[in-house]
């Protein structure tokens, strides 16, 4: 994608030089700490004894238990999501989940958009020993996958800790010069945080602001 720089996460910034503002950045900071936050979960959620007799993360939509060898969920388990319902998000992270084939793979983290819906995913390798009882034989090494539908409260908060304006998360950029962008590419599937920059002299007037008011309260407070 013309002008985009590689970074971590894997969430990249576009030629708009998003990365060089104090609201990139912090965006950027927001986001992989909310991702990391439910990586730990799901984490937790497949070291226990019996990840499918216990309560899924209520941080997740879907979770799903993937055979990273063919890219597919297995089906017949009780509260995990069913093989045709991963089939959607399949593409988009068909090299995410081959990574669990190494031999010590790390978590994968990254937000991506599938049928004009935002999601935050997290992947991890399941134990080896641990228990499927589907009736049928299940190839390993498996993967759980989990997958967070992004709404309006997601976004408000990430905004919010990020302290940027509105937020939204998109497919392709607006357009609007107004809007900053930050592009996230997931193995050739692109999605874009897009958001109202500040204009010049936004911020600073706000500061001056903020300083007047303590100013005025300091000064009240001497002639009290």
């Amino acid at each position: 994608m013309t002008g985009v720089q590689p970074c971590a996460l894997p969430i990249c910034i576009q030629h708009n030089d998003a990365a060089e503002t104090e609201d990139g950045l912090s965006l950027r900071v927001a986001a992989e700490r909310s991702l990391s936050r439910q990586t730990d979960e799901l984490q937790k959620f497949s070291n226990s004894s019996a990840p499918t007799s216990v309560a899924l993360p209520a941080t997740f939509t879907q979770v799903f238990l993937v055979d990273a060898r063919r890219n597919a969920a297995v089906s017949g388990l009780d509260r995990l999501g069913a093989a045709a319902e991963y089939q959607r998000f399949a593409s988009a992270l068909k090299q995410s989940v081959a990574s669990m084939l190494a031999d010590a793979p790390k978590p994968r983290q990254l937000f991506m958009v599938a049928e004009n819906t935002g999601y935050a995913v997290s992947i991890v390798r399941s134990p080896p020993k641990t228990p499927v009882d589907t009736g049928a034989a299940v190839e390993r090494p498996l993967a759980y996958v989990g997958v967070r539908a992004i709404d309006t409260d997601y976004l408000n908060r990430l905004a919010s800790v990020a302290g940027i304006g509105a937020l939204g998360i998109v497919s392709e950029p607006s357009g609007n010069p107004a809007l900053s962008a930050i592009a996230i590419e997931n193995e050739g599937h692109a999605a874009f945080l897009e958001w109202r920059a500040d204009r010049p002299g936004d911020r600073l007037v706000g500061q001056i602001g903020t300083m007047l008011v303590s100013f005025a309260a300091l000064f009240a407070g001497l002639l009290c």
